[in-house]
């Protein structure tokens, strides 16, 4: 009888500082979840790389077009093929924008936007030579 009375009573739950084996239940991204000690929540950050690469290759060209006279002509050689990159990779990062959320939309638009007046600025040349050559019968 004094072995009987050292044991709980079966309805006692005894509480431990073991962790449980149990795997984690999965969960759904942005819900709440309990958090224990020694454990770390970490998230991995959305971003669109398109759009950075669009807004980093259109001001590229956009700068080599812009500073092509001073450098002796140079820069506006390859100044159009960074705008025109930048337009296209800006397109297909504000379409990707749209289905994260609008993650990197304003980058996107800063790539196509830069790669628009850089080809603007590339073709202004181009035309006033042409018309002026044509005109004088060249």
């Amino acid at each position: 009888m004094a072995q009987d009375l050292k044991q709980p009573p079966s309805s006692v739950v005894i509480q431990t500082n073991q962790q449980s084996s149990l795997p984690p239940l999965p969960s759904l991204s942005g819900q709440p979840q309990p958090i224990l000690n020694n454990q770390y929540v970490m998230q991995q950050a959305i971003t669109n790389g398109t759009a950075s690469t669009a807004m980093i290759l259109g001001i590229i060209g956009l700068v080599a077009t812009i500073l092509g006279p001073m450098l002796g002509g140079v820069t506006c050689f390859f100044g159009w093929f960074f705008g025109l990159l930048g337009i296209i990779l800006g397109h297909v990062g504000s379409s990707r924008a749209t289905q994260l959320g609008g993650v990197g939309r304003g980058n996107a638009v800063t790539g196509y936007v830069c790669g628009y007046v850089t080809i603007t600025l590339y073709l202004i040349p181009i035309v006033f030579l042409i018309i002026l050559f044509d005109a004088s019968g060249w």
